[in-house]
């Protein structure tokens, strides 16, 4: 996992998804990409942000914002039975909903080898 901005690896990614809401996260975004590489912002800065135009322009990438919303939740439901199996690459760990505090100071500590945890709610 990556703590810092600084500790991102060096870009030549054809997509990046910005889930976090960091500003800093959002301005490395285009250094992150390849040559017409596509960054999906997902998370919201929490203030007006710098983001080099320039350097999307010149690299011909593009910049693809993610319209959020009860409209989008089939699609996204759709997305996740399609893509189960792959999914699980980016789950650090899974929590039970009593152990839900658990998860939230996992993810606060920052401390994991994935991006993610997972609330596991039993039917």
């Amino acid at each position: 996992a990556y703590k810092t901005v600084d500790a991102l690896p060096a870009g030549d990614w054809d997509a990046v998804w910005e889930c976090s809401g960091s500003a800093a996260a959002l301005q490395a975004t285009p250094s992150l990409l390849r040559n017409g590489g596509v960054a999906v912002l997902i998370g919201f800065p929490p203030a007006q942000t710098d983001l080099d135009a320039s350097e999307l322009a010149l690299r011909g990438q593009y910049l693809v914002g993610v319209r959020h919303g009860i409209d989008h939740y089939a699609a996204a439901a759709q997305f996740v039975r399609e893509h189960r199996g792959k999914l699980g690459t980016l789950i650090d760990h899974s929590y039970s909903l009593d152990d839900a505090q658990a998860a939230f100071e996992r993810l606060e500590a920052g401390e994991r080898e994935r991006p993610k945890v997972m609330l596991s709610i039993d039917k």
